[in-house]
């Protein structure tokens, strides 16, 4: 059971991390935004406040300079209202953006103050400066001053609170770069790693096909080896023989055919048992090796029967084979632990006009036949008048 979590959890971890970075990061990405809004506010809000100071400063200032400029009460009265419009319209910005409790102080504050200055506006109106200057000193000054403390403090208070929105913002900035970093960096680690595992993957798999080419290629080569070559001796077999032996008639020149037929065999064979038997025909196919020319092939037809094509050199080139394999066949062989003495009869036939492959293993046959009658470890030649011995013989087609 806990195998099997364990590798659920790691074919699906790749996707859960991705979905758990991404989701962090969509989070992250939404606090900066959140951060830089409140930045954003903050800012408009101070700026908001320093406006409203402004206003109330020149509102302060404007009804005694006007009546020393000699304006009328009435043109104050206008003037002031204008400004008092710009304040109202401030105010109810910042009664959006701040708390409720501290728009409302602030409406408060300023209501108080404009009450204050329309006492003293009515009294320069009626020519009390002297009173309409004890109401300045004694309440209205202290009230702007008030005030502005209260409109500066909030004023700080948005600024700050806007620098740490911002670092905030920043910060979240940060995180959201180092979280995308790292998300790619972990994506292209893990694409890569996917890359190689598929690269290795595809390698083993070619190594593989190629590993199996190579043994396919080589169970076909022994296949074909098998099919074409004698299991004891590894000559090539009877099939193998008579395609070469086609094969050189239709490309030309002056090849020749041996057959071979060993003396005694059946005596050893059937004496020293099948095991002699055995290692005598091993050693006879070496020393047949060991008499040719490169380019001509041995072959064991079957039995104690072993025929030789010579590639070129005609007749006179096969009757010093037929000598030289001969001697080589008279020597001595230990055949199982047993020292025997065996001979082969050997018939050569040299191709005729007609380039016929049956007829020319026919001939060797029969010359070999020939040989035979003759006495042991002989050979004979191929010609016409051999062809009325009655010689047994396997048709080379099979």
């Amino acid at each position: 059971m806990m195998r099997g979590l364990r590798a659920w959890w790691r074919h699906h971890r790749w996707g859960k991390v991705l979905v758990a970075v991404v989701i962090a990061l969509a989070l992250v990405t939404y606090l900066n935004i959140v951060s830089h809004r409140r930045g954003v506010t903050e800012s408009q809000v101070a700026a908001q406040l320093h406006s409203l100071g402004l206003l109330l400063n020149e509102e302060s200032s404007l009804q005694w300079k006007t009546l020393a400029a000699g304006n009328a009460p009435v043109q104050v009265a206008r003037e002031v209202g204008g400004i008092r419009g710009s304040e109202r319209a401030i105010l109810a910005r910042l009664a959006v953006a701040l708390p409720g409790a501290t728009s409302l102080e602030l409406s408060r504050l300023v209501d108080e103050y404009h009450v204050l200055l329309d006492k003293q506006l009515a009294l320069l109106v009626i020519d009390d400066s002297a009173a309409a200057a004890q109401l300045e000193w004694r309440e209205t000054d202290p009230k702007f001053e008030q005030l502005n403390a209260r409109i500066t403090a909030l004023s700080e208070a948005a600024l700050a609170s806007s620098r740490r929105a911002s670092t905030t913002a920043d910060y979240l900035l940060i995180c959201t770069m180092a979280l995308t970093a790292l998300m790619i960096g972990a994506l292209l680690r893990r694409f890569e790693r996917a890359h190689r595992a598929a690269d290795a993957a595809t390698a083993e798999l070619l190594r593989q096909e190629r590993a199996a080419l190579v043994l396919a290629n080589q169970n076909a080569e022994a296949i074909r080896h098998q099919a074409e070559h004698d299991s004891l001796t590894g000559l090539p077999n009877r099939s193998l023989f008579a395609d070469r032996v086609d094969l050189a008639l239709r490309s030309g020149g002056d090849p020749a055919v041996m057959f071979i037929d060993l003396d005694d065999f059946k005596r050893v064979n059937d004496s020293l048992g099948h095991a002699a038997g055995d290692a005598l025909l091993v050693e006879v196919a070496r020393r047949l090796r060991g008499s040719l020319r490169d380019g001509d092939t041995p072959a064991r037809l079957g039995g104690d029967e072993f025929a030789i094509l010579i590639e070129d050199g005609g007749v006179d080139t096969a009757i010093r084979l037929a000598r030289r394999i001969i001697g080589a066949l008279a020597e001595p062989v230990d055949a199982g632990g047993h020292q025997v003495f065996t001979r082969g009869s050997v018939g050569i036939a040299v191709a005729a006009t007609d380039r016929d492959p049956t007829d020319i293993l026919r001939q060797a046959d029969l010359a070999m036949y020939a040989a035979k009658n003759r006495g042991k470890g002989q050979f004979a030649v191929f010609d016409e008048s051999m062809r009325d011995l009655a010689a047994p013989s396997v048709p080379m087609s099979a």
